[in-house]
């Protein structure tokens, strides 16, 4: 029975103490439960026509287009979606416009997305890794070796420039996620 009252009472004061802490730490800084709820999905449904998802990514991007008027400084993330899978150094080329403006720009690459496949993270180059080497080296830990969409994290107008870059170059696609998704809760399709 001692046993069974200090069980309870450890629990008693551990509920205590998260309540005391708002529920999340004390951090202030994670993901709800509404959060969770709101979660978004980018990339191309399986029951839409490619024609449909074009409309809808540029839907998407034109949504976040008019947000963004209130508050140009918010950063979103965003699925950029290849006309067909491309090589890491094609991937890098087609998203130059935004990847290569250097230090304390809003872009930041969360992940690589091969054809069917799921969404592999990858980190920022740094000192002797270029984006290229190191998206060569993340799609070998899994077998690949092409990239159909890249998952940013970026501000409004730079998904602005990528996607008026699209009829030069590999981009079919620039969609925006609403809101302040996070990418815990972010899904992302793959384009076969």
């Amino acid at each position: 029975m001692r046993q069974l009252v200090s069980v309870v009472a450890l629990f008693a004061a551990c509920a205590s103490v998260l309540a005391a802490c708002g529920g999340n730490g004390g951090t202030g800084d994670t993901v709800g439960a509404e959060d969770l709820l709101d979660a978004a999905y980018l990339g191309p449904d399986t029951d839409r026509s490619a024609s449909d998802y074009e409309q809808w990514a540029s839907q998407s991007l034109a949504m976040a287009v008019g947000q963004a008027a209130a508050d140009p400084t918010i950063i979103r993330y965003g699925l950029i979606t290849f006309d067909s899978a491309v090589s890491p150094a094609d991937a890098v080329a087609a998203g130059a416009p935004v990847l290569s403006r250097g230090e304390g720009d809003n872009v930041r690459v969360a992940a690589i997305v091969p054809p069917g496949s799921v969404p592999i993270v990858v980190p920022e180059p740094s000192a002797g890794w270029d984006r290229t080497r190191i998206w060569e080296t993340y799609l070998g830990f899994r077998g690949a070796d092409q990239i159909r969409s890249l998952v940013i994290l970026a501000d409004v107008a730079s998904f602005q420039v990528l996607a008026a870059t699209a009829p030069t170059s590999a981009v079919w696609t620039v969609e925006v996620a609403e809101g302040r998704t996070t990418f815990g809760a972010l899904g992302i399709r793959s384009a076969v």
